[in-house]
């Protein structure tokens, strides 16, 4: 009887991003009399391979107290020959775990009998740099975080910094008792020293104020010539300070006066 067995060389480019590939005939059956080599290589040499068996239905020989694989296997290999170290045989009665390569390289190998067929499966394979989409959302958020708390840290400070400021420059303008503080440069005319009503300097010569007519230091001034003398002022008075001069009589001593 002939048998008619089917060969299969298929390379495969692992990268950052997860891709599948199927067994023949998946998810109905595999076919009988296959081999079939799959060659998975990274498409960065520094990164390794990555697999997982998401889906795995071979046939086996299920017995009372264990169950056995037959001719149908699947094998992973790390590198790119079948010599070399096998990182899984067997017929997946139990789960298979996530495997990766220690090179760019990873082979897989699937054959089957002229007897019982399966399901089959699916592997889906990709490089060291991948990233899975939880993983990604979850570095997008760590960003977003980051960049939300950096935010709110430069506005603070801002805020910060101007209220510094306004409240510097409101103690330099404020006293310790609240009150508004005013320059204590002097005009030119005026000194600290106290002065009384009789003893006051001359006005500068580059005073904008206008000096009276008739000024004297004895009389005050004068006044003016135009509407008579004045009936309020007596000539001179001698005082008990030892000073003379003009002074003012109260309105009925003036109106006696006239008299």
């Amino acid at each position: 009887m002939y048998i008619e067995y089917i060969v299969s060389d298929v390379s495969l480019i692992a990268t950052s991003t997860a891709k599948y590939l199927y067994s023949d005939g998946y998810p109905t059956a595999y076919s009988n009399n296959l081999t079939y080599d799959w060659l998975i290589t990274s498409d960065i040499s520094t990164e390794l391979v990555n697999i997982i068996v998401e889906d795995c239905q071979i046939e086996y020989l299920e017995g009372k107290v264990t169950s056995t694989c037959q001719v149908d296997e699947l094998s992973i290999y790390d590198g790119e020959f079948d010599n070399s170290t096998a990182l899984y045989q067997s017929c997946c009665i139990t789960d298979v775990p996530a495997l990766n390569s220690s090179g760019p390289s990873i082979l897989i190998r699937f054959v089957t009998d002229a007897t019982i067929v399966a399901k089959g499966f699916r592997i889906k394979y990709y490089n060291s740099a991948y990233k899975s989409p939880d993983v990604a959302a979850a570095f997008g958020l760590y960003i977003a975080l980051a960049l939300i708390v950096v935010a709110i840290v430069v506005c603070v400070a801002i805020i910060a910094f101007y209220v510094m400021k306004k409240t510097k420059m409101n103690s330099q303008r404020v006293n310790p008792v609240g009150e508004a503080t005013t320059s204590t440069k002097t005009d030119s005319y005026q000194t600290t020293s106290s002065i009384d009503e009789y003893n006051k300097p001359p006005l500068p010569a580059d005073s904008p104020v206008p000096l009276p007519n008739d000024w004297s230091e004895l009389e005050g001034m004068a006044a003016p010539l135009n509407i008579g003398p004045r009936p309020d002022l007596i000539n001179f008075k001698n005082l008990s300070d030892g000073q003379t001069r003009g002074n003012k009589l109260p309105p009925i001593q003036q109106v006696h006066e006239i008299d």
